[in-house]
């Protein structure tokens, strides 16, 4: 299997027009059982947002953060992921959203992944998950003409694009205190960057959120790092 994956996978991070089935045909491995469940599990990835780092709180002492990651494959919109943190200091956390075994059928189709990490302790856990919802969907819709093409590469953070059009979407949950956003990105690629990405094993960055400005009396603007990670998916043949 390992050999057979090697074999396409170079054809494929190429990102030109490349038809997996002809390739196959070409090598006389059409009927081939390893085949046909390798160019599926090419196809699958699963997206991670696996976990995140704070080396200093918005917050004068904890933040309560909350989490909300947002998927679409080309007009396909996948349910909203959400977690409640809790009240968190310095440290690396776990976050645990996937979005498991996702069909990218084409070289071209467009995928977009968004999260935001919320500090907001004044609000009702249903308001913010509803909040930030919205302000997932309106950032994938909009995201592409509003902010600009610096999204469009997806290789990049827009932070600070992304932190100042999240805020506007999100001030009703951020009227007290030291709320505020503490991270936020979205990662726009088509499915032959994920192959590019993926060729040799899981996909994985790390990325800085220096905190935008907050209150008068909280602490000294927050620095957050967020991990997430591509990688292929898993196929069972019927």
């Amino acid at each position: 299997m390992l050999s057979l994956r090697k074999s396409f996978q170079s054809d494929i991070a190429t990102g030109q027009p490349f038809s997996l089935r002809e390739a196959a045909n070409k090598r006389g491995m059409e009927n081939n059982v390893s085949l046909r469940v390798l160019l599926e599990i090419m196809r699958r990835y699963t997206f991670s947002l696996d976990q995140f780092t704070i080396t200093n709180t918005r917050a004068r002492h904890n933040d309560t953060d909350y989490v909300t990651s947002f998927l679409q494959v080309g007009d396909n919109v996948y349910p909203i992921e959400n977690r409640f943190m809790g009240d968190l200091n310095n440290g690396t956390y776990g976050i645990g959203i996937s979005f498991e075994d996702i069909l990218v059928p084409d070289l071209d189709t467009r995928v977009i992944f968004n999260f935001q990490i919320v500090n907001s302790g004044h609000s009702s856990e249903s308001e913010i998950y509803g909040i930030l919802g919205n302000a997932a969907s309106s950032l994938a819709s909009t995201g592409a003409t509003e902010l600009g093409e610096i999204i469009l590469p997806g290789t990049g953070s827009i932070w600070g694009a992304a932190a100042k059009y999240i805020t506007n979407s999100i001030v009703n949950i951020l009227d007290a205190n030291c709320d505020g956003i503490v991270a936020a990105d979205q990662i726009v690629v088509n499915g032959a960057t994920l192959a590019s990405w993926t060729e040799q094993g899981q996909h994985t960055e790390n990325r800085f959120y220096p905190g935008i400005d907050s209150n008068a009396g909280c602490g000294s603007n927050s620095k957050y790092y967020v991990q997430f990670s591509i990688k292929h998916g898993t196929f069972t043949p019927q």
